[in-house]
């Protein structure tokens, strides 16, 4: 007798079983989306204010160069990235422009004179260039001015933190004329570890 009346007391309290599960579900998506939107919210912040404290801080040189007109463009995003097996999430914060130097040999050499400025300013903050085709920006905007047509772009990458920036300078569509170049400025966060060392394109 007191079998039967076990057994029916756990079939009564089944579904309310079911039910706590299925809250314990619930909530737990819930604040598992929840953290995600913060980390979202609070990595967009921080990229945009990386972003816009080192075009700040190399603003006397970027200013000829053509970032600091250019618009902020912004995304958060879970993206592949290589030497990671899942998708990381990244926020970014860019900008991005397309500058025509000119044949005019003063512009050729203003322009050639703010890339050796910025050099020494991306290496007093901790910046590290590195190219195939040249080994400082002076040196790569001499070229490009002169006719050069690399097929390697320029960058510089800096890591500060829980932040990844990166300055990357090209020839913008296979050695146009006059002479012309893009440049793409950009901080992520997180760093990613495995790719620190490199660009963001």
């Amino acid at each position: 007798m007191s079998i039967r009346k076990t057994s029916k007391a756990k079939r009564k309290r089944s579904p309310w079983f079911v039910i706590l599960i299925l809250i314990i579900l619930v909530a737990g998506s819930t604040i598992y989306a929840s953290r995600d939107s913060i980390k979202r919210v609070y990595y967009g912040y921080k990229s945009r204010a990386a972003l816009g404290s080192q075009i700040k801080t190399l603003s006397s040189s970027l200013a000829t160069l053509g970032i600091s007109n250019a618009k902020v463009a912004s995304k958060c995003s879970e993206e592949s990235v290589f030497g990671y097996s899942i998708p990381q999430l990244q926020c970014v914060s860019e900008r991005q422009n397309y500058i025509v130097i000119g044949a005019n040999a003063a512009s050729k050499t203003n322009f050639t004179s703010k890339a050796q400025e910025l050099d020494s300013l991306l290496k007093s903050d901790g910046w590290v260039t590195t190219s195939n085709s040249a080994t400082t920006l002076g040196q790569w905007f001499q070229g490009i001015t002169t006719g050069k047509d690399y097929s390697t772009d320029i960058d510089s990458v800096r890591n500060n933190g829980n932040t990844h920036c990166s300055l990357v300078f090209k020839v913008a569509y296979s050695n146009p004329q006059p002479p012309a170049f893009e440049i793409r400025m950009s901080c992520s966060v997180p760093v990613l570890e495995k790719v620190k060392d490199y660009a963001t394109f």
